[in-house]
């Protein structure tokens, strides 16, 4: 069973769309990567652009390219294209998948590295440069490299250059309606962890920051734990009134983790607990920082854990 000639057509047109959207938020990162080349940029500009080209990832290309993926499958399940039964349709999975990994494991990554590196190099932290400069090059060529693909993408839904598969049977290769509940069930499952992930995800970066007087704690060095969804756990040491060391004692072993840690050398920098967490490692940052906090939490009381 096939979609309505009217439901077919809309779903063509919001999958079109969504390859549309990926390709102009390709566009836009392409545009902000131009813009950071001018000096006058530089460096609390930069900072700017780089916590804007991963909102931008995150909250348009990511949510575009799902449903890429998501409007691709039903049209493979309800209408005559299929899954393989074109060259085209092929050509499209294979540049799908290409884009995914292009997306998920580079650009991602390359993009929340110098949004982290950048936040910390405009507050006068010079220590960052040459890696810096290196996710900078990365960037370039991951971001021309998905625009092409997801250009090709946008090119062969539009144009279905290519033909049938000789020796394919139409009528072999449609999906029972069985299958294709079970499938579209499973794509909604899908969908719905997601979203609820991103919802989880999205409450721990909201969490507020609660203010510590520094200059009222006692010499020494404090651990502090918070566990969200993982047990992270932080060491601070106090001398004088201000933050001499802060450490990561448990964390995630992440790229993204990792990076969170420099919202740790921002307490030390800013001489206060209650800093934000570095952009582009925002969830972990926050987490990190709720650990911190909670280091001095029972200051005055006798249970602090001071070394």
């Amino acid at each position: 069973m096939n979609l309505p000639t009217a439901a077919r057509k809309i779903l063509k047109a919001a999958h079109i769309a969504s390859v549309g959207i990926t390709v102009g938020g390709l566009v836009a990162l392409l545009t902000l990567r131009a813009m950071k080349m001018s000096e006058r940029w530089w460096p609390a500009g930069a900072a700017i652009l780089d916590g804007v080209s991963v909102q931008l990832f995150d909250h348009l290309i990511q949510l575009g390219f799902y449903a890429v993926l998501l409007t691709a499958f039903l049209m493979a399940l309800y209408t005559k294209w299929g899954f393989f039964q074109f060259w085209w349709v092929i050509g499209k999975w294979l540049l799908a998948a290409l884009l995914f990994i292009l997306a998920v494991y580079v650009l991602a990554p390359t993009l929340s590295g110098m949004s982290a590196l950048s936040d910390t190099l405009a507050a006068g932290d010079g220590t960052g440069w040459n890696s810096y400069a290196a996710f900078e090059t990365r960037e370039l060529i991951i971001l021309l490299g998905a625009f092409v693909v997801a250009a090709g993408l946008f090119l062969l839904s539009t144009l279905k250059p290519w033909g049938m598969r000789k020796g394919v049977n139409p009528a072999s290769e449609k999906s029972p309606l069985r299958r294709r509940i079970i499938v579209s069930v499973l794509l909604l499952v899908v969908a719905l962890i997601l979203v609820w992930g991103n919802a989880q995800i999205a409450a721990i970066r909201c969490l507020p920051a609660a203010p510590v007087e520094i200059s009222s704690i006692p010499d020494g060095t404090y651990t502090g734990s918070a566990y969200l969804g993982f047990p992270y756990q932080v060491e601070v040491t106090v001398a004088g009134g201000k933050i001499i060391d802060a450490k990561a004692l448990n964390n995630r072993d992440t790229f993204y983790s990792r990076l969170a840690e420099l919202t740790l050398r921002k307490m030390v920098r800013d001489n206060r607990v209650d800093v934000d967490a570095v952009s582009g490692a925002t969830t972990t940052g926050t987490a990190l920082r709720e650990a911190a906090e909670n280091a001095f939490a029972n200051v005055g009381t006798g249970t602090a854990r001071i070394k």
